[in-house]
């Protein structure tokens, strides 16, 4: 109920009580009144038979003239009487009622005690006829006070109009729409409370941007270097070990660049010369890398850059390292060194189950043969890799995935995501494809799917995967999708309709998942569309949180219902306190706006630790690795 009706309602019912209590008081003032002055006749009567009495103490002969003096005084019964009896009685002839009907009134004569009276009379009411001409006054008092009410109430509408205003204001930003309601209306009241929530919105507003700025700078500070902006070395380890330890990795190559010239140009010149040359080979290996979601840069010592490639073969990684070199030779040097000379590439092979520390090992051995040979060269270290199919071209693989496609090869695989009682609520489906008798996973063949442009067709498969999920499953159903499937207005407008012919509960446990790096640089137009989602009771969820250091603005936009966790954060995360630093750094982001979900969970100790941190959701092989539904199997 809208303030104002409540003030109206309460002033309403204050008069109409008023009104009532002055009604119910002056009727029974009037009903006192008029017995009052009925008991004031009679015992005039009786007064005046007392005085009679003294004149005629033994015959009473006021007998005569007293009956027509009662039937004046509307007296309907009198008796008289004494020790003896009765000595004088009194009845009106006209009256034809029961006596019990009548008031009756009782007396001892002061004057001559041995006397008693009795009375009967009419109510005083009897005679009273309830004409319009007698009551059109108190209409007239009920009509005038109606209009004043009703004028009254007009008034204080208009008067509580801008509170009216700002209560709704205050109602939306309750509920979490604090952008559209960042200026005043015209007409808010109290003008001093209408002011002090436009300037308190703003100081959020600025504290909301302060903040994300904050917990960038934090996860700056632990994963970036300073000087080049790109990953340090504890980014770089964290994301080459994730990899080496994911079952879906399967291959990959590392790339360790080393200046063999710093030295010389910090001594020559100076160490601005040689931040220089840092920062310009920093920006080149990253417009390099820029359009492989899955490789991974950093600078992991002075003169040293690292490049992570996954899926990829030997061959690809000797092709990366020659057009490399010819990049960095355009750069321009210093005066006296040649650009002939200056840099050195090792590379080293790895597959799931290596040990990070062994390949960096190789690569740190490849680099030092680079270097022996002399000019700007590379070396590989010699090995055999068993994911043979990884180096398949780009033909076999369009051929594979369309095929997979048409005759629907592609299947989804379910993985629960599970609350701090470890009880599942919402499960994720994985997208897998049969390639004979394997199994591919999505991060082997999904940036194949990119380079083919068949983004839009697997995401559609697994939308319609997700809703016939929902028609069986009692908990929320998750499906990772591209951004740019979402902005597809055919899609765009299939899941409008879905949800809005679709129960409301069975669309509010449809979670859309998108990725960070993805979400992180969305327009206001793009952002409107995923909005719209999210306002039909689609649920969102920011997949790959921390895989790269970007602004948390995205929580405030968007408004994901949930944060997953990059696994290179939570693996080992017992002994990794600056991984510890970074959760933090986002659970302060997503506090009271979003739940954080810690993905790769694959240990006690990792849970215990997630948990003394603030998680309270879990995904991972350690709560459940990834199952088919038994009628999803392929029985070819």
């Amino acid at each position: 109920m809208k303030l104002s009706n409540k003030f109206i309602l309460f002033i309403v019912i204050c008069v109409v009580t008023a009104v009532a209590l002055v009604g119910i008081g002056g009727a029974l003032t009037f009903r006192k009144l008029a017995y009052d002055q009925q008991s004031y006749k009679v015992a005039a009567i009786v007064q005046l038979l007392d005085s009679q009495l003294d004149v005629q103490p033994d015959t009473p002969e006021f007998a005569q003239w007293l009956p027509n003096w009662l039937h004046a005084h509307q007296i309907i019964r009198m008796q008289v009487s004494n020790q003896s009896g009765t000595v004088y009685t009194f009845r009106e002839v006209r009256f034809h009622g029961e006596t019990n009907e009548l008031i009756y009134y009782h007396y001892q004569l002061k004057s001559h005690p041995d006397f008693k009276i009795s009375l009967w009379v009419e109510s005083p009411f009897k005679g009273i006829r309830y004409e319009a001409g007698a009551l059109s006054y108190i209409f007239l008092g009920l009509a005038t006070v109606i209009v004043g009410l009703w004028i009254s109430i007009q008034w204080l509408r208009r008067a509580f109009q801008g509170a009216e205003r700002l209560e709704w204001r205050g109602r939306r930003i309750i509920g979490g729409h604090i952008d559209t309601v960042m200026n005043a209306y015209p007409g808010e009241w109290p003008r001093s409370a209408s002011r002090a929530i436009s300037q308190l919105l703003l100081q959020l507003e600025d504290a909301r941007q302060d903040r994300a700025r904050f917990d960038r700078m934090i996860r700056e500070n632990a994963f970036v270097d300073e000087l080049t902006g790109l990953a340090n070395l504890t980014h770089f380890s964290n994301r080459l070990e994730t990899e080496m330890l994911d079952v879906d990795a399967n291959i990959g190559a590392v790339l360790l660049i080393q200046l063999t010239i710093m030295d010389e140009i910090n001594h020559q010149h100076s160490r601005d010369a040689g931040d220089l040359l840092l920062q310009q080979v920093a920006q080149l290996l990253n417009n390099y890398v820029k359009n492989n979601s899955d490789a991974v840069l950093g600078r992991v010592s002075g003169d040293q850059f690292a490049i992570l490639l996954a899926q990829v073969t030997m061959g690809q990684a000797e092709s990366v390292a020659a057009t490399l070199i010819k990049q960095f030779e355009r750069i321009p040097l210093p005066d006296g060194l040649y650009r002939e000379d200056f840099v050195a590439i090792g590379i080293a092979g790895y597959q799931f189950g290596d040990s990070p520390t062994e390949v960096m090992h190789q690569v740190d051995d490849a680099l030092r043969c680079a270097k022996q040979q002399g000019g700007n060269s590379w070396y590989l270290t010699e090995r055999e890799l068993t994911a043979s199919y990884i180096g398949q071209g780009s033909v076999r693989w369009r051929t594979m995935l369309e095929v997979a496609a048409a005759e629907q090869r592609v299947h989804y695989f379910e993985q629960p995501i599970v609350a701090s009682n470890r009880q599942p609520y919402a499960i994720e489906l994985l997208t897998r494809i049969r390639d004979d008798d394997h199994w591919l996973s999505a991060g082997v063949f999904w940036p194949w799917v990119e380079r083919c442009g068949m983004v839009k067709v697997f995401d559609l498969m697994a939308i319609d995967a997700a809703f016939e999920r929902l028609e069986t499953s009692t908990l929320a159903v998750a499906v990772n999708l591209d951004v740019s499937t979402l902005q597809d207005r055919a899609v765009f407008r299939r899941l409008v309709y879905w949800a809005m012919e679709t129960n409301p509960r069975q669309v509010g446990r449809l979670i859309i998942e998108l990725k960070e790096q993805q979400v992180a640089f969305l327009g206001r137009r793009q952002q409107s569309r995923i909005n719209a989602l999210r306002d039909k009771g689609i649920l969102l969820a920011i997949d790959r949180a921390g895989q790269s250091v970007l602004s948390t603005q995205y929580i405030n936009d968007i408004k994901p219902a949930y944060i997953k966790l990059h696994p290179s954060l939570v693996r080992d995360l017992a002994r990794r306190q600056v991984n510890r630093l970074a959760i933090s750094s986002l659970l302060a982001s997503a506090e009271g706006k979003a739940q954080v979900v810690a993905v790769g969970v694959e240990s006690a100790q990792d849970w215990r630790v997630l948990q003394r941190l603030g998680v309270t959701a879990g995904q991972g092989s350690w709560f459940m690795p990834p199952y088919q539904l038994p009628d999803q199997e392929d029985t070819r």
